[in-house]
């Protein structure tokens, strides 16, 4: 990842879980915006409820970038196996 940052608020986060709901309050409560960065480090999915909700709000935000977790590497993981099985 390189990114180059001036004049413009970056924010980390981690842990997620699936949780879109409180994914959303988090981007509200920090007021986050086209000119900052997110960048979700790790444990995207996995065990929470919401995943396709969640991946569909990560994908509206062209300044949000993601590092996989060990839950996301996991999950994706155990996708693969499963899609080799059909």
């Amino acid at each position: 990842m390189n990114l180059k940052v001036v004049n413009k608020k970056v924010f980390v986060v981690s842990d997620i879980h699936n949780d879109a709901d409180r994914f959303k309050l988090l981007l509200e409560k920090i007021d986050f915006a086209e000119d900052d960065i997110l960048i979700l480090a790790g444990d995207i999915f996995d065990r929470g409820n919401q995943p396709i909700e969640l991946y569909f709000e990560i994908l509206k935000h062209p300044n949000i970038q993601v590092i996989q977790g060990n839950h996301d590497v996991w999950l994706a993981r155990e996708i693969m196996e499963k899609s080799i099985d059909y």
